[in-house]
Order: structure tokens, then C-alpha cells, then sequence
């Protein structure tokens, strides 16, 4: 899946290493193979604000946002205060840019 936007990024020749990982269940092996840069440009994470000002950032003003929650933290207050994020920085990008060009 991932294998076209790391090459893309210059990191192609690490998606057979994070494949085998994955499929043997080495999580932990993963993590070390994944630096900051890497995680930054493939994921956006961070509290509801912050995800959502760089989901409107990167995207724009989007018409579907897909969201992983970890299951540990994903009670319905986080899920709608990330809504609730995203509707308030969606607001602010519409502002920020001119109605008709």
C-alpha cells in the first residue's frame, strides 16, 4: 500500500523491511525504522486542534476526512472534539481565501 508513497519520499527501500515486520508482528522493530521526518510526512497526529489545522493545511477544505483513533484513546468526547475541530479550522480556511477569483 504504502510502497509507491515511499518511493515517492525517497524511502522505498524500506517497505520490504516494514512488510516483513508487520506480517511477523514486530511493532516494536517498526517503530525504530520510522524516524520523525518520515512521520510527519505520512501521518498528521497531535490533539484535535492540531490535527485539524493541518488537515485544512495539507488539504484544504476537505469533503471526507478519514481518522484513525487509537482504541485506547478513542472515547466519543476525543471523536467529537476532533469534529468539532475540523468544522471550526474548515471555517477559518474559507475565510482565509477569496470567494471568487
Amino acid at each position: 500500500m504504502f510502497s509507491g508513497l515511499l518511493d515517492v519520499e525517497g524511502w522505498g527501500d524500506l517497505q520490504p523491511e516494514l512488510n516483513a515486520l508487520s506480517k511477523r508482528g514486530e511493532w516494536a522493530a517498526m517503530t525504530k525504522l520510522i524516524d520523525d521526518d518520515m512521520l510527519r510526512t505520512l501521518a498528521v497526529h497531535g490533539t484535535p486542534d492540531q490535527v485539524a489545522a493541518e488537515i485544512v493545511a495539507r488539504y484544504g477544505d476537505c469533503d471526507r476526512v478519514c481518522a484513525y483513533f487509537p482504541g485506547y484513546q478513542a472515547g466519543d468526547d476525543l471523536i467529537a472534539d476532533f469534529a468539532a475541530a475540523l468544522r471550526v479550522a474548515s471555517r477559518g480556511a474559507d475565510a482565509a481565501s477569496p470567494a471568487d477569483v
